[in-house]
């Protein structure tokens, strides 16, 4: 164990770590490492479909390519980039409307820190992603 902590709402889990132990980096985590207050019910299950839409084209590209095959990450970092570039596009043309909605800006920019959080952590190795996975260090687990 390293010192964990719960901290429980109606939707959401978040681990909170006393202290950091794992070999990763993970800018976005270490810059805000407290639970997002911003966060609602929509924007909890909005994201986790997207991260469950990752999580399965990783798990196509890993049979489709055997898991020993490191060819799989960069095609799986290339898909992740693509739908970076639309999440960007799509919190742009929200920024256009003069009466924007600052959830959904919001809720954009989550989608794309997570973008930025998988290409980081899988350029570091599968084994740092987990880390951070088991850490629920990930923006999918209600990070600011």
């Amino acid at each position: 164990m390293h010192g964990r902590e719960w901290f429980v709402q109606p939707y959401q889990r978040i681990l909170i770590l006393k202290y950091w132990r794992r070999a990763y980096s993970n800018s976005i985590v270490h810059q805000h490492n407290t639970p997002d207050s911003e966060e609602d019910k929509e924007m909890y299950s909005k994201e986790h479909e997207v991260w469950s839409d990752c999580a399965l084209k990783k798990l196509e590209l890993q049979r489709e390519h055997g898991i020993e095959d490191e060819h799989w990450v960069e095609l799986y970092l290339d898909y992740v980039e693509d739908l970076q570039g639309i999440a960007i596009k799509e919190a742009l043309s929200v920024l256009e409307k003069p009466d924007y909605d600052s959830c959904k800006v919001h809720f954009h920019r989550r989608v794309v820190a997570f973008f930025h959080q998988e290409k980081e952590l899988l350029r570091q190795g599968e084994d740092a992603w987990n880390a951070a996975r088991e850490d629920e260090a990930l923006i999918m687990f209600g990070r600011k």
